[in-house]
């Protein structure tokens, strides 16, 4: 058996709860504000039997949190020269989210940034399915299917063949999607 875990607020006290695990872990996602940040986590946290440790970069709330066409212009040019710029160009895992931007500040992005969408997907889709050129391993976290039909989120910028993308695929359903779907 496998076991995995996604820590999307690490902090000490939960990051202390890896001190109770006693069998080995195939891989942590960990969220961090910058590939600095991740870089210290991953040294904290090497003492500790996990296979992998993989990067989950997030932008700030009112840039859109997660990734996506309609995520800030600029916010995600950041992220992406960032990782692509990385002091230590061995290998880096990341999780790329992509959801639309959260309700709460999201709003005023779709409108704002819905403008831009079409180039920013594509730079998006140029970003994944080149990462491998700058050692990048891609794991793209997607909204299921069962909820949105597969072609309307490869539309929207939100879900990656990994055949044709070279990425890592998981489906993932949690608490968030409650103000995209009213009856979770």
């Amino acid at each position: 058996m496998q076991f995995g875990f996604y820590e999307e607020f690490p902090t000490e006290d939960n990051l202390k709860r890896l001190d109770d695990i006693d069998f080995p872990l195939t891989h942590l996602v960990i969220s961090a504000e910058n590939v600095d940040e991740f870089y210290e986590l991953e040294r904290k946290l090497k003492k500790h039997d996990i296979e992998k440790i993989v990067y989950w970069p997030r932008l700030e709330e009112e840039e859109g949190y997660w990734f996506s066409p309609w995520s800030e212009n600029c916010a995600l040019g950041r992220k992406i020269q960032e990782v692509l710029n990385r002091p230590n160009q061995d290998q880096i895992t990341i999780h790329w989210d992509a959801e639309p931007p959260l309700i709460k500040g999201g709003r005023h992005l779709l409108l704002k940034e819905t403008p831009n969408f079409l180039k920013k997907r594509e730079n998006i889709q140029d970003f994944i399915k080149n990462a491998s050129k700058y050692n990048i391993r891609i794991i793209t976290g997607e909204i299921p299917s069962t909820l949105i039909p597969e072609r309307i989120l490869r539309h929207l910028g939100l879900s990656f063949n990994p055949n044709y993308y070279g990425n890592d695929m998981v489906k993932g359903l949690y608490t968030s999607f409650k103000h995209y779907v009213p009856f979770l």
